[in-house]
């Protein structure tokens, strides 16, 4: 099956939408650009019989983009993504990782190197960890955790580059002595030359776009900026 590219070439993408849609036998991955503060036409970029949910989407500095995904697959989760090289359609969907009973919440961006960091929750024993794992040209690394073994649940990674190129993750986890959930994060060095170019695009958008009005309320939706370097996407204020 060929997998269409819906992206314009005649006017630079601020930015991009992916969202779930369910109905009773069937979700959907959608797909909608700004362009011109002209949202386009939905279309659809994959579906399944199993239900789907945290969607996420990354642009590199070339252009080429990654789409990373949750899917249901009988009594286990996993992470699936589809791959798009720039101004070329979208390639099949391949399985990310299966391993565990649960995999969930992934998060994906670029670094200035054209790395896709991509970090997700897993549940490979008890309780969720943080995995991450990178891919350099199109080999991915092994998937690790990114912290200690812990007897506590770890969950909802978001990462994002830091001024000096540096790549930050946050994500909770449950504090023993506090007896409550709060954020903890961890910040990997990238030697980088470029980090004056890294002040592309005010993060400040994500809040100042107007969302289409054909996004369903408390749909499973992300929104992209392919622009900005910083922060890749972040789900949808209201979305579940």
């Amino acid at each position: 099956m060929a997998w269409p590219c819906y992206a314009s070439d005649s006017a630079p993408i601020t930015a991009e939408l992916i969202w779930v849609e369910r109905s009773a036998d069937v979700s959907t991955l959608q797909y909608s650009n700004l362009v011109d503060n002209n949202w386009s036409v939905p279309r659809e970029l994959y579906r399944s019989e199993e239900a789907l949910t945290s969607p996420a989407l990354g642009t590199d500095r070339v252009g080429n983009k990654l789409l990373i995904w949750t899917e249901q697959r009988h009594s286990k989760t996993v992470l699936k993504f589809m791959a798009r090289p720039k101004d070329k359609p979208w390639q099949s969907p391949t399985l990310f990782t299966d391993s565990g009973h649960e995999n969930y919440s992934p998060t994906i961006l670029f670094d200035m190197h054209n790395r896709a960091w991509v970090f997700w929750a897993s549940t490979r024993k008890n309780l969720s960890d943080i995995y991450l794992s990178i891919r350099t040209g199109q080999v991915w690394s092994k998937a690790e955790p990114i912290h200690d073994e812990n007897e506590v649940p770890d969950i909802t990674p978001t990462t994002d580059i830091l001024e000096n190129g540096d790549v930050r993750v946050t994500w909770t986890s449950y504090n023993m002595e506090r007896g409550d959930y709060g954020l903890v994060e961890r910040v990997y060095s990238i030697q980088n030359d470029e980090a004056d170019e890294l002040l592309l695009t005010d993060t400040l958008q994500f809040d100042l776009i107007t969302l289409p009005d054909f996004l369903p309320t408390n749909s499973v939706s992300v929104i992209h900026f392919p622009a900005n370097k910083m922060i890749q996407s972040r789900p949808v204020s209201g979305s579940l």
